[in-house]
């Protein structure tokens, strides 16, 4: 057994081409061009071992072998391809997949003929019933779902532009609700026989890559060029949805109306803890008031929170990040969130005790400073988790507070309290004076608990021009005037986003941190222009200022003040505007109306600015979208961007210290260099330093038992691959915003891995269980039916040897985390694996097995050894080429002794030159060959462009290989290059063939390009490279190749029937020659066709031959079919030889003497 080199298709991405995959193509269709049926090449769907999918194409210029070898179901091995990510704005893509596959000219697409992971016959990707109507209104994928079929309606057929349709509805059901089918023309046709065929009361159909649309505004699904559909499927969906299928319908709904509720004017009466605790059900939920004294401060490790800046939720820390991972949170990395107070204390008065949690804005007011000053004043970051001494201020003073009684305090009689408002106790006998502020005469409203009136709304510009738009007069509302009688409490508000759309007559108090305009392409200035207002919760808001009011507000706001602002309307952007400053779905609107009155500013309570930052790993998926500027990182900038220099903000102040660090400034700005795979003992793999961090580690090892603690697997989501988690009605997957109503089922087994030094802990994948025992996780738990108890079959592996690549993590370093993740197994001891290559990359005359040591290699050539050593005299370095016969006369051993040893690698860079049959593509470019040129010719279009140059380089072994030059860099090299002379070639890519690429010059799957780095010059006395290398087929086998085109041929035969050459002309009018002749081997005789100036020089040649019979030697000749007959024939790189000297030459003219002897 041997480590699996294939790439899983998750893994894949754009960073190179030389990925290798294993994959069963489960559906391909043809790519046609709507109005003129132009064939644009062939899509794919493929799956992997571990029910990954991705979509692949193949353009019309390289899928001719695709087409011939594809097949629906067919296993392939896909190498050499190239990876992109979607941008965003494709529709109907067949799998939701960032990533998508392009075939290319050196892709090789074959089929898989070796006992590899089991890969299913299909993966879908189900979606729940429930999420239909969501889904119809996202164009980007196409969507699986699996049902039983009800109500088949008869075909309906049309006429259409002269042309008959047809269309065939159904519906499909998973018991609870129904979602209608309409599957038109042929495809619907197809299905509706395959229907009938079977009992049409018993039909389950998973319908794969099917379109969501709205027909007559109900969500339906039809069919697409990737859509199939398969019918009683044997599909664990399918089996679970036959279990559990009930054709009970959905109860109607009963519309909930909520009725307004009367508001009540209570008292602002101080309640005891006594009444507060003793009977709360007396009590209603909302705020209650009471006068307590702070005892003591609970917990202090937990004085502080970090907060989402994107959705006010708490994060939680995933991996050393902070993600906003809770329900309803936006799941993105925060890597510079807001800190917030939260302090929970125990207050008493003389009738009883409470905890009560002290809010950030409270403890803030009470203090006069934000956590993020207290952290500012701190030596180092351990200093910053200390409890300050500052907060103990409020402990033993007395607080006249406003509590909220929630349902936990009033059903279940719950201790702990949130405060809405801290006063100081004497505060309750203060006088307000209405007349010392109008700001005093409507009750302040924060930005994120507005509310609005009406939804009758004109749009507004754009954010990105900021043009000119009408707005209709606003409603003017009487000022409702200050009663210090009035000691009404309103609900306290929620932390939610503006909801209700229109005129707003409440006020908001803010700080304008930004003003810009928008311009015109020739960079006219609007006059309308845009800010941004931040409210005392850090919540910003964009406001437009539209032109007819944009002189009157212009002059009483300046930026950095703070405003206490009335009468604006709220809008919904429209999905078209692009670039906006904020992740907000609205904006508000300023008017003639709007009332801008200017306050004072302590310099806390609203902060100077806000920031929305976002973490470095989403920046690549961020460009590709238009809707959000980020925080962080601008490709470009629009009007709206500013730049902050050294800004003294809590974020900058943490990557400083983070800075400070030397391993952290290191791997924040170096460039990571992997490491290659080590074989290490499990003690040594314990003792790894930080160098090690995301490197890969192999080692030989027994599993001895299981950590029967741990689960043995998962519920995985069909999408991601990520575990799910159970709710209401199926499980979900957060990150994915989804339900996952058929979840796949994974392996993650803990096991307890020794060898001599050691035992570690270790967890096995999916993919590496899957390799060891040959199962599935699903067919497992169909016996056991729980993830806790461990499966009989899994002891299979116990006391067992096992190779094993684990990866070692940070945490496995930094905090000496004993579990390590297993990323490849086999079992059996095996040798480090090697970098992944294909098998057949071996041409004649060429390494079938290598060994190195130092500056020295053994190479074996048709099992004859041949030595390529350095040798070391007074006066410097020469290579030496030692034959089989010096090899054996030096060391005693034979060829296949040799073959036994295990190899050793050496630095490239202690070798003078590498030969050709060392070249490996993908590896590096720092290849170094000594050659001969023994054919150059020149590659020229259709249109009669020159496009490149081909040649064909002969190294000192007799290795060839074909080498290429592009047109962008044919003058750097056309005239330094000599057919028949001897070079030193640095510095060039080695590349692997496509299977589309025909008629090589001769069976290599490699070539070389040279391009601008390449250093190519003339070497001196190297007369042993010999001029002119062959590898001949036989004249019988030539229908042979004629079948596979794969490759060009070398033959030699003796000339015979030489007919004279003819000239005419083509069906373009192009006046041709051609001469043909007929060759033989003494066994096989084989018709050629000489064209044009080949045909006039072979003429002309044989004709001027001294020695007869005329021998020719063809290289590089094309076998073909003309007219039913095979044929050779010449190509560009087609060269022939006249009697040339030649062993193979020499052999046939002593062959047909030795005959004609017997003869006579």
């Amino acid at each position: 057994m041997e480590m699996k080199l294939y790439d899983p298709i998750s893994n894949i991405d754009s960073t190179t081409y030389d990925w290798v995959c294993r994959v069963r193509v489960q559906s391909f269709w043809k790519g046609l061009n709507r109005e003129t049926k132009e064939f644009w090449g062939i899509n794919m769907v493929l799956i992997d071992d571990s029910n990954s999918r991705i979509h692949a194409f193949a353009s019309a210029k390289y899928c001719d072998e695709v087409v011939k070898k594809i097949k629906e179901g067919g296993i392939y091995i896909v190498s050499n391809i190239k990876v992109k990510e979607y941008l965003g704005s494709e529709k109907f893509r067949a799998v939701r997949n960032k990533k998508h596959v392009f075939f290319t000219p050196h892709t090789k697409f074959e089929l898989d003929e070796t006992m590899g992971l089991k890969i299913e016959k299909f993966a879908f990707d189900l979606f729940h019933f429930d999420e239909i109507e969501k889904l119809a209104n996202d164009e980007r994928f196409l969507i699986d779902m699996v049902g039983k079929v009800k109500n088949i309606q008869e075909l309906i057929k049309t006429t259409k532009n002269e042309e008959e349709k047809t269309r065939l509805k159904f519906d499909i059901s998973n018991g609870r609700s129904t979602v209608p089918v309409t599957l038109f023309d042929t495809f619907g046709e197809d299905v509706e026989k395959e229907f009938f065929k079977r009992d049409i009361n018993n039909i389950f159909v998973i319908i794969c890559c099917a379109k969501v649309g709205r027909y007559e505004g109900v969500p339906h699904l039809s069919n697409y060029p990737a859509t199939r559909v398969y019918i009683n499927p044997e599909h664990y969906s399918v089996h679970e949805l036959k279990k559990s299928w009930t054709e009970s319908t959905k109860l109607p709904q009963k519309m909930h109306v909520e009725t307004e509720e009367q508001k009540v004017d209570t008292p602002n009466k101080i309640f005891t803890i006594k009444e507060i605790t003793s009977e709360p059900g007396k009590l209603v939920e909302g705020p209650v008031w009471c006068e307590v004294t702070v005892k003591r401060i609970n917990d202090k490790s937990n004085w502080y929170f970090r907060k989402c800046t994107g959705c006010e939720l708490e994060l939680d820390c995933v991996n050393d990040k902070f993600k906003c991972s809770r329900p309803n949170g936006c799941g993105r990395i925060i890597p510079y969130p807001d800190k917030r107070f939260r302090i929970c204390t125990l207050c008493s008065d003389s009738t009883g005790s409470i905890s009560i949690i002290f809010s950030d804005y409270e403890i803030t007011k009470l203090i006069g400073k934000t956590v993020t000053d207290l952290h500012a004043e701190c030596a180092d970051e351990a200093e910053e988790e200390k409890f300050p001494n500052i907060l103990n201020s409020i402990v033993k003073a007395k607080y006249t507070i406003q509590l909220y009684m929630g349902e936990e305090n009033i059903k279940n009689g719950s201790t702990v309290f949130e405060a809405k408002e801290i006063k100081q106790a004497q505060e309750k006998a203060d006088n307000f004076d209405p007349n010392v502020a109008v700001a005093d005469e409507i009750e302040e409203l924060s930005m994120i608990n507005a509310t609005e009136g009406d939804s009758n709304l004109n749009h507004t510009p754009n954010t990105e021009n900021s043009t000119n738009t009408k707005f209709r007069a606003r409603k003017i509302t009487e000022v409702v005037t200050f009663n210090a009688a009035d000691t009404t409490i309103a609900k306290p508000p929620k932390i939610i986003k503006l909801e209700k759309l229109g005129d707003c007559q409440q006020r908001i108090k803010v700080r304008v941190i930004r003003l810009w305009r928008g311009a015109t392409r020739a960079g006219v200035e609007f006059k309308n222009f845009n800010l941004i207002l931040m409210d005392d919760k850090s919540k910003r808001l964009h406001a437009f200022v539209p032109t007819k009011c944009a002189d009157e507000i212009e002059d009483k706001i300046t930026v950095g003040k703070t405003y206490v602002i009335k009468n604006f309307a709220v809008q919904l952007y429209s999905a078209s505007e692009k670039f906006r400053l904020l992740r907000n779905d609205r904006q508000l609107v300023f008017s003639m109306e709007t009332n801008i009155q200017e306050v004072d500013d302590d310099g806390l309570s609203i902060g100077q600015e806000a920031f929305d930052f976002y973490d470095h790993s989403q920046l690549e998926e961020l460009s590709k979208q238009t809707t959000y500027l980020t925080g962080e990182v601008d490709i470009s900038h629009v009007p709206a961007t500013r730049i902050f220099l050294n800004y003294k903000h809590h974020s900058v102040l943490h990557l400083r210290k983070l800075l400070a660090n030397a391993d952290f400034a290191k791997n924040a700005l170096g460039t990571e260099i992997k490491k290659p795979v080590e074989q290490h003992s499990i003690e040594s793999i314990f003792t790894l330093g930080k160098e090690y961090i995301e490197a890969s580690v192999f080692s030989h090892v027994k599993i001895v038992g299981f950590d029967e603690n741990m689960n043995w697997g998962y519920d995985a989501c069909t999408d991601c691959g990520r575990e799910t988690k159970m709710e209401n009605p199926c499980p979900v997957y957060e990150s994915c915003n989804r339900f996952v109503p058929y979840p796949d089922k994974k392996f993650r087994v803990h096991v307890f891995a020794k060898d001599h030094s050691g035992q570690m802990q270790v967890v096995l994948g999916d993919r590496e269980v899957r390799t060891v025992i040959g199962f599935r996780a699903r067919e497992l738990f169909a016996q056991d039916s729980n993830w806790q108890q461990i499966p009989k079959l899994l002891f299979n592996i116990v006391e067992k040897d096992y190779s094993l690549i684990v990866k070692i993590r940070e945490m496995n370093v930094e905090k000496d985390f004993k579990v390590y993740w297993a990323t490849n197994i086999c079992r059996g001891f095996v040798s480090i694996p090697k970098p992944k290559m294909h098998a057949h990359t071996m041409t004649d005359g060429e390494t079938s097995q290598k060994y190195m040591c130092n500056a020295a290699m053994y190479i074996l050539i048709s099992s004859r050894l041949t030595l390529c050593v350095v040798a070391e005299g007074i006066s410097g370095q020469m290579q030496v080429v030692l034959r089989d016969g010096e090899v054996r006369t030096i060391t005693g051993s034979r060829t296949p002794n040799l073959a036994d040893e295990e190899t050793i690698n050496t630095n490239m860079d202690e070798i003078p030159y590498q030969m050709i049959s060392n070249l490996r593509p993908q590896t590096t470019t720092a290849w170094r060959l000594k050659v001969r040129v023994t054919r150059v010719w020149q590659a020229i279009d259709r249109q009669g462009n020159t496009v490149g140059i081909n040649l064909i380089f002969v190294d000192e072994l007799g290795g060839r290989i074909h080498a290429w030059i592009a047109a962008a860099n044919m003058n750097q090299f056309q005239n330094l290059i000599t057919e028949g002379q001897t070079y030193n070639v640095h510095n060039f890519v080695v590349r692997q063939y496509g299977s589309m690429q025909t008629y090589r010059c001769f069976q290599n799957d490699v070539f070389i390009q040279l391009y601008h780095l390449t250093d190519l010059f003339a070497a001196e006395g190297v007369d042993y490279i010999q001029r002119h290398v062959f590898h001949f087929t036989d004249l019988s086998a030539i229908m042979d190749v004629e079948t596979e085109r794969n490759f060009l041929i070398d033959v030699v035969g003796i000339v015979q029937q030489v007919q004279p050459i003819r000239t005419y002309r083509n069906k373009y009018n192009e006046l041709k020659n051609s001469i043909q002749l007929t060759i033989n081997d003494m066994h096989t005789s084989a018709e050629v066709i000489f064209y044009d100036e080949m045909a006039q020089s072979f003429d002309q040649e044989v004709h001027n031959a001294g020695q007869h019979p005329v021998i020719v030697i063809i290289a590089s000749v094309k076998a073909t079919l003309i007219q039913g007959e095979e044929k050779l024939t010449n190509y560009p790189p087609t060269r022939f030889f006249i009697n040339l000297n030649h062993e193979a030459v020499q052999d046939l003219r002593d062959a047909f003497r030795l005959a004609n002897w017997r003869l006579h």
